[in-house]
């Protein structure tokens, strides 16, 4: 029987390198601007409204439109932020509040820098699909760093996608969540610990 599950997983060590903490849960969490995404792609639509972290509406389009113009034109929609940059990707943060499905943003994120309250975030890495048998996977990751000496709770964890469109219309760029998760317990990450999240999409035929 066909199925597309996620995963999550999320692991902790303490300045020597050591696991203090693995959690594993089955990711129960996509969110509406997902589902908008996918209608816009197989319905090939030009102008999907998706809510974004601001709680304000974004323009998602799956194609650029180009008439006679022989301007660059740029599509993309990915989660691979770059070092330091705290607005889409795997994030995480200290919110509890249980998960709608038009959910837009996290509850109360955890932001980038190396100050208390705060974890360094390294860029997101991806890892090539995989298929054993029935089974097909693949993972998105990102690793935390508490820099200024005190710990930091996580309880919740999202994933922010990143679009852009640039064709006749202008240069649309928006930020908008996909998922997010609430941890069925507070994970803690020491001081100048490290937290590795994990997310990996299986699909059984």
């Amino acid at each position: 029987m066909m199925g597309v599950k996620a995963y999550l997983k999320l692991t902790v060590r303490d300045r020597e390198g050591r696991v203090v903490k693995h959690l594993e849960i089955e990711s129960r969490s996509f969110l509406l601007n997902l589902i908008r995404v996918f209608k816009a792609l197989f319905a090939r639509q030009h102008d999907m409204s998706v809510t974004l972290p601001d709680g304000g509406s974004g323009r998602f389009d799956a194609y650029c439109q180009v008439g006679a113009s022989t301007k660059t034109t740029n599509w993309w929609c990915h989660l691979m932020a770059p070092k330091e940059d705290d607005s889409y990707g795997i994030v995480v943060g200290l919110g509890t509040r249980a998960v709608a499905i038009d959910d837009y943003n996290l509850e109360s994120k955890i932001p980038h820098g190396t100050t208390a309250g705060k974890l360094y975030y390294y860029d997101v890495k991806s890892e090539a699909v995989s298929v054993e048998d029935s089974v097909m996977k693949f993972k998105v990751k990102r690793f935390f760093d508490e820099h200024a000496g005190s710990s930091v709770n996580v309880n919740e964890v999202g994933l922010i996608a990143f679009h852009r469109c640039t064709d006749d219309n202008g240069d649309t760029q928006i930020k908008f969540l996909i998922a997010r998760d609430v941890l069925p317990s507070t994970v803690t990450v020491p001081a100048y610990g490290n937290l590795m999240v994990e997310y990996e999409i299986k699909c059984t035929v």
